[in-house]
């Protein structure tokens, strides 16, 4: 891994102030050894900050009343030493909201408790998450003492802040708001704003909670309100609750060149699949390297090449990752299947031709990945189900080419692609296939 990114070991002039990764998706976290091997990645993308928070982590929601077991601290405290090694910072972010009283003292020593013992560990920077909550006050303290809940978040954030700074002058403090989106005013952020110190940052996920376009005239509309510059949690490419049959391969797309100059960082949510985010991921810290030199299409290839440096494994997985380009940011589609149903619109001669040629390749890369010469073992493992899928793509193929079906009228036809498409609920292709069935009828 040490040959990666040799050319972004220095940051460019408009690189990310804060550019990495926020583990905070929900189902299940990635394992420690996947943080470990993380961090070396990570490094080598030219980030430099982790955030460990999976929601489905008991210490990190439900249970974060409880202290850390020893466990949990021995762990921490490696990731944070090797990532001190590599240049990256890491630290844990914990969402209290769930059972919270703002006004409680208790509950605010409680949660500095914690935040000591991860600042024994030697974190610098801590995250407090007020996200995916009830939109209002449950305790009857709170009710009682708080006109907006946006009032109790502020003053339970400043206190933990005051506290941290007190220790630690130069300790750094993120939190997430409870509306984490949207485009214009807001009155909820303009509140929180106004209230929270100035120094701690907000994150904020752009107009939509998975993005299409981040830019700086979003940027601008949430300083104005928020009174700071936005700390961007970019939902790319994670693919947890209603995305969970969804793979996101593909690079990170229209995110604005010059969107570092407004904005204190950038950290992308990865995918539940751990070695499967490593591709979005490169592409990711090259974008936040070097904003205004970054292509997308250039940054996905260079990244195949660098993560799998054997041409047989870089063949295989560019045929079957061009099948998982599309995601809620972008629908890109496969550029093979895109120019293969562009022949069959057309009646072109090459249609078939075209279409034995992906056939092979789709065989010749299910192979390769299942194969023990496949130098990403785990990547297999955890995307079996869309590999077992993307062979199926075959027999979609070949239902488009069999003599053997050329007496069935193409409504027979699609009705017998269709039953393959549905046949699991794992996506591969299928907003593309859908569309030329349709379209063919």
């Amino acid at each position: 891994m040490n040959s990666f990114y040799n050319e972004y070991m220095e940051a460019a002039s408009d690189a990310f102030a804060l550019r990495g990764v926020i583990e905070g998706f929900y189902g299940r976290p990635w394992t420690h050894q996947n943080r470990l091997i993380a961090i070396d990645y990570f490094a080598n993308f030219g980030m430099n900050l982790y955030i460990v928070g999976p929601k489905d982590a008991a210490w990190q929601r439900t249970d974060w009343r409880s202290s850390f077991s020893d466990t949990f601290i021995a762990e921490a405290a490696e990731l944070v030493t090797k990532g001190k090694m590599k240049g990256i910072e890491v630290t844990f972010s914990i969402s209290p909201g769930l059972s919270v009283v703002y006004s409680s003292l208790a509950d605010r020593k409680l949660l500095l408790d914690k935040f000591s013992q991860l600042a024994e560990c030697g974190v610098t920077h801590f995250c407090l998450m007020w996200d995916d909550i009830d939109w209002d006050l449950q305790d009857p303290n709170d009710i009682e003492k708080y006109t907006y809940i946006e009032d109790g978040q502020s003053e339970f954030s400043n206190w933990i802040y005051e506290c941290l700074i007190a220790k630690n002058p130069d300790s750094k403090f993120s939190i997430c708001p409870m509306i984490y989106w949207g485009r214009g005013s807001n009155a909820y952020i303009n509140q929180l704003g106004k209230n929270l110190h100035p120094d701690i940052n907000i994150m904020w996920t752009g107009r939509q909670i998975r993005s299409e376009y981040i830019d700086s005239v979003d940027a601008k509309t949430f300083a104005r309100d928020a009174k700071r510059k936005p700390f961007y949690w970019d939902n790319f490419p994670v693919n947890n609750l209603s995305l969970k049959y969804e793979l996101h391969l593909g690079p990170i797309v229209n995110r604005e060149d010059n969107l570092s100059q407004h904005t204190v960082g950038l950290v992308a949510n990865p995918m539940n699949q751990f070695w499967a985010s490593l591709l979005p991921l490169s592409s990711i810290g090259r974008y936040l390297r070097s904003p205004s030199s970054y292509s997308p299409e250039k940054a996905w290839e260079i990244s195949l090449t660098e993560l799998f440096p054997i041409r047989e494994d870089r063949d295989a997985m560019r045929t079957f990752s061009e099948c998982f380009l599309s995601s809620p940011i972008q629908n890109a589609g496969n550029p093979r299947l895109k120019e293969i149903f562009a022949h069959y619109r057309n009646s072109d001669a090459c249609a078939i031709d075209a279409t034995k040629n992906l056939i092979q390749e789709i065989e010749k890369s299910f192979a390769r990945i299942n194969s023990v010469d496949f130098n990403w073992p785990d990547l297999a493992i955890e995307v079996r189900p869309w590999l077992n899928k993307f062979l199926k793509l075959r027999e979609i193929l070949m239902l488009m080419i069999d003599e053997s079906v050329g007496n069935l009228d193409i409504e027979q036809r699609n009705s017998k692609i269709q039953e393959i498409i549905d046949s699991d609920r794992f996506i591969v292709c299928r907003e593309q296939i859908e569309e030329f069935l349709y379209e063919s009828l």
